[in-house]
């Protein structure tokens, strides 16, 4: 049940199935095996097993209407130790595999997550509008891996010029800082179509709750209401609830 508070527990997807098939393939070589073999350790890299964290966050990020992003706190929804997701996630940025990008308005520890394959995509879907600062944006986002970037790096490391870093802010791939000036947040396309969705499937689910005399829902009961003004699944914004600590479990 939900105490403005979502009630029950949330269904958590299979993000281990594939790590435990594996894992049971590693193993040690005992010494009365065949010695003709060396003994090594295989580690998780060498299996491309992914973390419990990054299975979560693709999980997120692929259910339908999710416009292939989702916020960090969402898995701390389906992981509970939030200390090891967020090493775990920082781990999968600096080996620039996944992105993650400011809120503009949103908390301070709040951030939007992306596979690193998807946002190249979307900067190669308009290459063809302005190969030279479309290819010049690609090697920005293979080099820094921070949530922010300062406008002298991108006119004297990659060569833009005033027009071409504003052509990148009407793209939604560049945000303007409010406070800084010269300083530039990294964007997503359709990050503001992904935050209203959000927002608007928030309001609905939290009036449907504070309209129950006492507060509480059964997961079963509120995934039989009808959201109409969001994209989102229901599931995709229970995570987004419970993960931000707007309701409970």
């Amino acid at each position: 049940m939900i105490n403005s508070t979502y009630a029950g527990k949330v269904k958590k997807p299979d993000v281990y199935g594939i790590r435990k098939r594996k894992a049971k393939q590693i193993q040690h070589h005992d010494d009365d095996d065949d010695d003709d073999f060396p003994i090594t350790t295989t580690t998780m890299e060498d299996w491309n097993i992914n973390s419990d964290t990054i299975s979560a966050a693709e999980y997120l990020t692929g259910m339908k209407c999710s416009f292939g992003l989702c916020l960090s706190h969402q898995i701390y929804s389906i992981l509970e130790n939030h200390t090891t997701v967020d090493r775990e996630l920082q781990e999968a940025i600096q080996a620039k595999t996944w992105r993650k990008f400011h809120i503009m308005g949103s908390l301070e520890d709040e951030y939007l997550l992306s596979q690193t394959d998807t946002y190249l995509s979307h900067v190669r879907g308009q290459r063809n509008d302005d190969p030279i600062v479309f290819d010049r944006f690609e090697k920005v986002i293979e080099k820094y891996i921070s949530t922010s970037i300062k406008k002298e790096i991108l006119r004297s490391e990659f060569e833009y010029n005033e027009k071409q870093v504003s052509f990148l802010v009407s793209r939604g791939f560049l945000l303007p800082h409010m406070n800084t000036p010269d300083l530039y947040w990294f964007s997503i396309p359709r990050q503001g179509k992904f935050m209203s969705n959000l927002s608007n499937g928030r309001t609905e689910i939290l009036r449907i709750i504070k309209k129950r005399p006492t507060r509480d829902i059964m997961e079963k009961m509120l995934k039989q209401k009808k959201l109409v003004k969001t994209k989102f699944m229901m599931e995709f914004l229970m995570h987004d609830l419970i993960g931000s600590g707007r309701v409970e479990k």
